[in-house]
């Protein structure tokens, strides 16, 4: 053969094995056929989720049926145990037991006076904020209207009234085959009371009447999920907090937290084992995360706090690239509703669930999307599971419901379809 066709053959093999590396790069990345792709941000760090553990079994009807009997039935014992360790199991005695905080707490936020009243925007920026002690870095906005339910407890007896509206609504999810996680969440000064308050209990728990409430909900067959005793556990083991220092909102990783418990929770369902046995839709990648500056009461701290805020706020945030499949579907078998606090926490479901979901929650929202569920029923179209969150401060209302749920059911109650 001649170094002219010997030339050739090495140029022709040199051209495949660069196109199978461009190929091997692609589909490691997860990048779709046919489409570019994705260029991360500037300072992206690209990221691969961790390795998952091998896949749960797919679980029958009646399996897993018993696996939502059995977590409900231990998230009870595990409540009325709480109770016994802190007021030898009278919930009233307990709440009563928390007044020294809830006393302290009062006398703080009275105290606080907002710098900047005629503030134009947010309300949270002219709004008074209350501080941390000895330097804490993070900022309650507008206390008065966020820790309300710890300062007034009969507050949450008025408004939610045990959660009835729930319960109904829970029912009437649960008639069209459709289950529904109540997941409820902390402000940031009970994840953090030490910070805030001289007089905290052993048991950490500023409002033992939500734990109460919770139970309720649990024993009138509601699957409730608190997230108190999580985001504590983890406040102290991770990389920077868990509140933003500005804002009344949690940060992305107090939302992963949420999101690996409500996903745990979640395994029992078939289409969760068999997305969980797939590769995962999406890398996830580090993302600058928005400035303290942008939160809603920045411009309710005075230049230190800000210059506080502004450092403890978190620089970079998992953000979800190079996806296989969408994080949101219209026809996800994952509904998720509830207030301002699914912002950011529904894709990390979506991540950890490894199935889309769909997102109709609203700033404020408590029950408002019942009454768009009854004009469109095609919003439930296909779901399996709703997600409710909301916040603590949200569980003052209101939480009223069509009448054609809110009435009780009529006839049998149709069974749940796995």
């Amino acid at each position: 053969m001649t170094v002219r066709g010997r030339a050739r053959i090495a140029l022709v093999v040199g051209l495949g094995l660069l196109a199978a590396a461009v190929a091997f790069r692609r589909a490691s990345q997860g990048s779709v056929p046919g489409r570019k792709p994705a260029r991360p941000a500037s300072k992206t760090v690209a990221s691969r989720p961790p390795k998952r553990s091998p896949a749960p079994p797919v679980l029958d009807q009646e399996a897993s049926r018993r696996a939502r009997t059995e977590a409900i039935r231990r998230s009870i014992e595990e409540l009325r145990d709480e109770c016994r360790q802190a007021a030898a199991g009278d919930w009233d005695r307990w709440t009563a037991l928390v007044e020294p905080a809830r006393a302290e707490l009062r006398a703080k936020i009275e105290a606080c006076r907002p710098l900047h009243p005629e503030a134009t925007g947010d309300f949270e920026a002219r709004s008074a904020v209350l501080e941390g002690k000895d330097g804490f870095p993070l900022f309650e906005p507008a206390p008065r209207v966020y820790l309300n339910h710890i300062l007034e407890p009969h507050s949450i007896e008025s408004s939610f009234d045990h959660g009835r509206s729930v319960i109904a609504a829970s029912r009437w999810l649960r008639e069209r085959g459709i289950d529904v996680l109540f997941v409820t969440v902390p402000k940031m000064t009970e994840v953090y009371p030490e910070h805030f308050l001289d007089h905290v209990p052993a048991d950490g728990v500023l409002a033992p009447h939500i734990r109460r409430v919770v139970l309720e909900l649990l024993e009138a067959d509601v699957e409730a999920i608190d997230l108190l005793h999580d985001l504590r556990r983890e406040r102290d083991s991770g990389d920077g907090p868990l509140y933003q220092p500005a804002d009344p909102h949690w940060t992305p990783r107090a939302q992963a937290i949420g999101a690996r418990r409500i996903a745990e929770r979640m395994l029992r369902y078939d289409f969760v084992a068999r997305a969980q046995a797939r590769p995962p839709t999406c890398l996830w990648g580090l993302s600058p995360y928005k400035s303290a500056s942008e939160g809603a009461a920045f411009g309710a701290l005075h230049p230190d706090q800000q210059r506080r805020a502004i450092e403890a706020q978190p620089k970079m945030y998992p953000f979800p690239r190079d996806c296989t499949g969408p994080l949101y579907d219209d026809e996800a078998p994952v509904v998720c509703i509830g207030d301002s606090y699914n912002a950011g926490f529904t894709d990390h479901l979506a991540g950890e669930l490894n199935v889309p979901v769909r997102n109709l929650s609203g700033g404020g929202f408590t029950t408002q999307r019942f009454r768009d569920f009854l004009r469109d029923p095609g919003l439930l179209r296909g779901a399996r599971v709703v997600v409710w969150t909301v916040c603590y401060t949200n569980l003052e209302g209101p939480w009223t419901l069509p009448r054609p749920i809110a009435e009780p059911p009529r006839g049998r109650v149709k069974e749940q379809t796995q």
